[in-house]
């Protein structure tokens, strides 16, 4: 088994099969993340049906738009430094 293994890892295409991997995964761990942003956002649309306070609703907006920003910067960062360790192992 371990044989196996290691001949996998010397194959050309295992860097990009595993930023494959990590792409898909962390596209999934990015909707996952971003999916309560869009739940403050449809809370924020009925609450404000229902004439709730304002600074309740800015609250929620704010908190809404930092959640997504941040999961949108990391998943950047993610993606990013995936594609420089698969840069460095296609080219050793």
């Amino acid at each position: 088994m371990s044989d196996e293994l290691n001949l996998m890892h010397n194959k050309w295409w295992f860097p990009l099969y595993e930023f494959a991997v990590h792409v898909f995964v962390g596209t999934l761990i990015f909707i996952i993340i971003a999916l309560p942003a869009v739940g403050l956002n449809v809370s924020i649309h009925y609450l404000s049906k229902l004439q709730v306070d304002p600074v309740v609703l800015l609250g929620l907006s704010v908190t809404e738009y930092c959640l997504f920003a941040a999961d949108l910067v990391l998943f950047f960062v993610f993606i990013f430094s995936s594609v420089l360790k698969a840069g460095k192992k296609l080219w050793q």
